[in-house]
């Protein structure tokens, strides 16, 4: 699954959609079911915060074969031992979690690993010289789902892609008007949790209206 971050995408399939942090099964694995059938998302990262280990276990399980039927990466928050257990795609570390190159040396070279570096190039540059296969940069808006430690600028993702060829995620308050100039200043994927969960409207909904923005707005 590594490819679906690395190659170029021609496609408008730009949505990295984090899960929510508490479990309410089977209610997660029916929503995922319906919103791989919007065609938008190219990433599903668990972020299973409130839940224990097992439990993260048994949904990577659940969902790994629906994501993979729909081209889509299943990724584990934080947890490289967990996402090598379960046979997930790969694993997204921020800098307080497994260093970059210890998480590739469990999970080997097709791994796809991901990177938090809030606001800076440094530590991006840093990220890929270890091995990420991706670097996300935010929070780019407010958001109440964790502290902001970045404040990065659509400067800072032209500057990132005017450099490098590995791609980027934008991240932090994103909804479906605020992310068209993230994809436009260079963002390759927007991810979302909070406007798509927790929005009055249903999640299909709101990835929806996501989708309708993409066709609508976005210079590919």
């Amino acid at each position: 699954m590594q490819n679906l971050v690395i190659k170029k995408r021609v496609d408008q399939k730009r949505l990295y959609l984090i899960s929510p942090p508490k479990l309410k099964w089977p209610y997660l694995f029916n929503t995922v079911q319906r919103l791989m059938g919007f065609g938008i998302i190219s990433i599903l990262q668990l972020r299973l915060k409130n839940e224990n280990d097992d439990s993260i276990r048994r949904v990577a399980k659940k969902l790994l074969p629906v994501c993979h039927k729909n081209n889509v990466a299943l990724i584990i928050n934080d947890r490289a031992d967990l996402a090598a257990e379960t046979k997930s795609d790969g694993v997204h570390i921020g800098q307080s979690d497994m260093p970059c190159s210890e998480a590739r040396k469990l999970l080997g070279k097709n791994a796809l690993i991901g990177v938090s570096c809030h606001d800076s190039l440094d530590l991006a540059t840093r990220a890929v010289n270890d091995g990420a296969n991706y670097v996300a940069f935010g929070s780019f808006f407010s958001t109440k789902t964790k502290k902001r430690k970045g404040r990065p600028t659509t400067k800072l993702l032209k500057d990132w892609k005017s450099k490098f060829k590995i791609p980027t995620v934008a991240i932090g308050g994103i909804d479906p008007k605020n992310s068209i100039p993230l994809i436009n200043s260079g963002a390759d994927f927007v991810a979302v949790m909070s406007n798509i969960w927790k929005h009055q409207k249903t999640p299909w909904h709101r990835l929806e209206i996501f989708r309708k923005s993409f066709d609508k707005n976005l210079k590919i």
